[in-house]
């Protein structure tokens, strides 16, 4: 008699241990799930950060491309009013 309650006893603990199993299973794949989106949130999140930088990276490089194509033509016509100048008191004040 004792060692059919051992044997159904050991049963119902492989039981309650498989269903352990199975349950933490499904818990790390929720955690898997959760993780993922947290992983994806945070990329568009960085992604959204990175083009704002990039937007304004964009805008001052384009206005310092200005400000240098301005200051080479600013350099040309002195060279080219330096040349046309008769004089050598108005080639140096230009």
């Amino acid at each position: 008699m004792d060692i059919i309650w051992i044997h159904k006893w050991s049963l119902i603990k492989e039981k309650r241990d498989e269903m352990e199993r199975i349950c933490n299973n499904i818990r790390m794949v929720k955690k898997r799930k959760t993780d993922i989106v947290k992983a994806i949130t945070a990329c568009h999140i960085i992604k959204k950060i990175y083009q704002n930088y990039n937007l304004k990276r964009e805008a001052v490089l384009m206005e310092m491309n200005i400000n240098f194509a301005v200051f080479m033509f600013g350099l040309g016509l002195k060279r080219y009013l330096r040349r046309k100048a008769k004089t050598r008191t108005q080639r140096s004040m230009n």
